[in-house]
């Protein structure tokens, strides 16, 4: 598998499992040691597929995005995140990291949230 690829996605290798195996049912978790797919080494992702399952699978079900930039709780200044659509409508998540604006950088989808969120 090409490297260059891998290097868009953080493994820390703290599993100490040689080869990532995907759940069937939760495709970022190995069913050999339990762990997400990030907690394994570069070495371990057999193929672009497996890699690609495991972080649509991730994306699925993230609610409240990747921290770029964490919030500043003193100032109250909002962080930057980036995520799927499912961070972007969870309000809570919103209002508690203090943010007020979403970028939406998806093709095709202008005017998506509605006018709730212009």
């Amino acid at each position: 598998m090409a490297d260059d690829f891998l290097t868009q996605v953080h493994f820390t290798g703290e599993s100490g499992c040689v080869k990532f195996v995907p759940n069937p049912f939760k495709g970022n978790i190995c069913v050999t040691c339990s762990k997400e797919i990030f907690k394994h080494y570069k070495s371990s992702i057999e193929s672009k597929e497996v890699l690609m399952k495991a972080l649509e699978y991730t994306q699925s079900m993230d609610k409240l995005g990747s921290v770029i930039i964490p919030s500043d709780e003193v100032t109250k200044v909002g962080g930057l995140y980036l995520g799927g659509y499912r961070p972007s409508i969870n309000r809570q998540f919103l209002q508690s990291q203090h943010i007020t604006h979403i970028l939406n950088a998806a093709a095709g989808l202008v005017n998506f949230f509605g006018p709730k969120y212009e």
